[in-house]
């Protein structure tokens, strides 16, 4: 099914994705939490610039500049190694996170069963990253 890039939206994305029996929550006007098999990220939808953007923000560990280090040389690793998830490292109140984030375009429509295949290929990604890149980090 295509999706006209002028009626995309959350309410339907919403509801097409519960149709297709993936977890969604805590809906807002811009976005909302889904999980299509095993973990939960967010989904922002820019209906201005006509993009959706799927990320991750993982809360880590406490901060160390060891671990820190570590964990910014292998999102760089990921980054040189995979292209449809992009990876970044922060330091917020003593804290180290992790995001996986890609955008997403519609600007010529948003074809809705790939939408669906690639929220599920993202969570893939991401746990194949985790796996290859940050196993035994934290």
């Amino acid at each position: 099914m295509l999706l006209p890039k002028n009626e995309v939206s959350v309410y339907l994305l919403t509801q097409i994705l519960k149709n297709a029996f993936i977890d969604v929550d805590d809906i807002s006007e811009t976005g909302f939490i889904v999980k299509p098999d095993n973990l939960y990220f967010d989904v922002d939808i820019d209906t201005k610039n006509e993009r959706i953007q799927l990320y991750l923000n993982h809360n880590a560990q406490e901060y160390d500049e060891r671990t820190f280090f570590k964990v910014l040389v292998a999102s760089n690793d990921a980054n040189s190694a995979k292209t449809f998830v992009k990876t970044s490292v922060t330091n917020q109140s003593d804290r180290i996170f992790l995001t996986f984030e890609y955008t997403y375009r519609y600007d010529k429509n948003l074809n809705v069963a790939q939408f669906v295949s690639d929220l599920k290929f993202f969570e893939q990604v991401v746990i194949a990253i985790i796996k290859d890149e940050f196993q035994g980090i934290f």
